[in-house]
């Protein structure tokens, strides 16, 4: 179940973790975060998936990303909703795309 790429995408996040924490430059793109979660859920299912995509969004907390959304500044809680559902859509998007040929058969 997990593999090299499941320790690549750890240490993407990691990476972007000690980036933000150490040298004060939070990453605010989705991108990374997104390659990150999608490598896991591609590689360790649906479900590894969410819970990766809620420990990316823990870190960008963590780091001050935050906002990615003007209206939403000052309220992390809404902010945390938001970036959890885009990297959400990030992990359905990726497992439909693993598994499309089979819900097409069926």
């Amino acid at each position: 179940m997990f593999n090299r790429h499941s320790l690549l995408a750890g240490s993407i996040l990691l990476f972007i973790y000690l980036l933000g924490e150490f040298h004060d430059f939070p990453i605010r793109n989705l991108v990374p975060y997104a390659l990150a979660v999608g490598l896991m859920t591609w590689h360790a299912g649906v479900i590894v998936g969410f819970i990766f995509s809620g420990i990316a969004v823990l870190i960008a907390l963590e780091i001050d990303a935050f906002p990615w959304r003007v209206e939403a500044s000052g309220l992390m809680i809404y902010e945390f909703i938001y970036a959890y559902m885009k990297l959400s859509a990030v992990v359905l998007g990726v497992w439909l795309g693993k598994n499309w040929r089979a819900i097409k058969q069926k």
